[in-house]
């Protein structure tokens, strides 16, 4: 699958990362090249002129056409190593109502699993997913790529299960679970790599000094993106989603609405917050996708409580049609998005036109709303 990309693309990744890893004494004295996760997907995305999607919580990092790519790098001193693929931490109740039966306990696992992944294709639009990833060795990168495949479950055998763990097969993968952390894990194998050597520089600080004092003009302004955090939910009578607005909007009583109609509360806090982070109201703005396409979106209803589309209906037909696959007139619950993993939005502003939307981890929201509404 590597082959795939252009030589010359290809070799500007491996000058890259040759680079990158050069500078490995800025953080370690081993022998084993330093590359932090965020680093590689950065690189990726450069190299090969990939949208970078890292800012949805979702198990993929980029997308190039009609592929999505999990970008992931690890320390690996032999072929096979056994790495983090998601955690489940939120689902724990519902997951260990079976814990004296391993068997349907890592069903339920393999189903959110499955689902998350479905979940991520639709976001980004993709009908190929693959596994990108940079093993570490001494004085080495290696570059590897995999499929990403649900775990089949007709074909799970458990090789071992206790108190603190089970380990499962696929005929296809190798799998570990874990309860203290709710993580899946999957074995990952180093098999006919791209090998790259790196040469660590003895003293990469001398170095970098030598290029900012030279070269001090060459530091672009700073672009600071200002970004909030919209929920999909309600917190009025526990943590749901109202079936008469919101998400269910479509749902509500009055005018003749389409099935599709939905919007994205703008909590009061926010404005009074960020009073001009969002455009007047009934302002068009592009609402940029993590698929790099687009909708066009506007401010609505007093106080300006709703993030939504124009046409009304197509917010709704992205994030209810493509994003969670639902039927027409079918309510969406806050079960169905615990399931997914994600409870929330971000909101990235370019500019008044430009504005980027991205999925959020479940209690995101919560964590934005206790650091600034104050």
């Amino acid at each position: 699958m590597i082959s795939e990309f252009s030589k010359d693309n290809f070799d500007k990744y491996i000058k890259l990362l040759k680079s990158i890893g050069a500078l490995s004494r800025l953080f370690s004295k081993n022998t084993t090249p330093y590359l932090n996760y965020r680093i590689s997907e950065n690189i990726f995305c450069k190299s090969f002129n990939a949208v970078n999607v890292s800012r949805s919580d979702i198990a993929l990092d980029a997308k190039i056409k009609n592929t999505g790519y999990g970008i992931k790098t690890f320390i690996s001193e032999r072929e096979m190593s056994l790495e983090k693929i998601a955690e489940f931490n939120n689902k724990r109740p519902e997951y260990m109502k079976h814990e004296e039966k391993p068997d349907k306990l890592i069903n339920e696992i393999a189903n959110l699993r499955n689902e998350r992944l479905k979940f991520a294709k639709n976001i980004l639009e993709v009908d190929d997913i693959i596994y990108h990833y940079i093993t570490r060795e001494k004085n080495a990168f290696n570059v590897v790529e995999d499929s990403m495949i649900p775990i089949n479950y007709d074909k799970i055998e458990i090789n071992k299960s206790d108190e603190k763990s089970i380990h499962f097969n696929d005929n296809k993968n190798d799998y570990s679970f874990v309860f203290s952390k709710s993580t899946l894990y999957k074995r990952f194998y180093t098999i006919n790599p791209v090998k790259i050597n790196i040469d660590i520089m003895e003293d990469p600080f001398e170095i970098i000094k030598k290029l900012y004092y030279n070269h001090s003009n060459f530091i672009d302004k700073k672009i600071n993106y200002q970004s909030v955090y919209l929920p999909l939910y309600s917190h009025r009578g526990g943590f749901n989603v109202p079936k008469k607005s919101g998400l269910n909007q479509w749902n509500a009583g009055g005018r003749s609405r389409h099935p599709r109609e939905v919007y994205i509360r703008i909590p009061k806090w926010i404005h009074r917050k960020f009073p001009s982070f969002f455009p007047n109201r009934n302002k068009s703005f592009k609402l940029i996708l993590p698929s790099g396409k687009n909708l066009n979106a506007k401010v609505c209803q007093q106080d300006k409580k709703a993030l939504m589309s124009n046409p009304n209906k197509a917010l709704g037909e992205w994030l209810l049609g493509k994003v969670l696959n639902m039927n027409e007139k079918e309510l969406v619950t806050y079960e169905m998005l615990m399931r997914k993993g994600v409870d929330c939005v971000l909101i990235t502003k370019e500019d008044n036109n430009n504005f980027h939307i991205d999925f959020k981890s479940i209690g995101a929201f919560e964590l934005f709303k206790q650091k600034y509404n104050k």
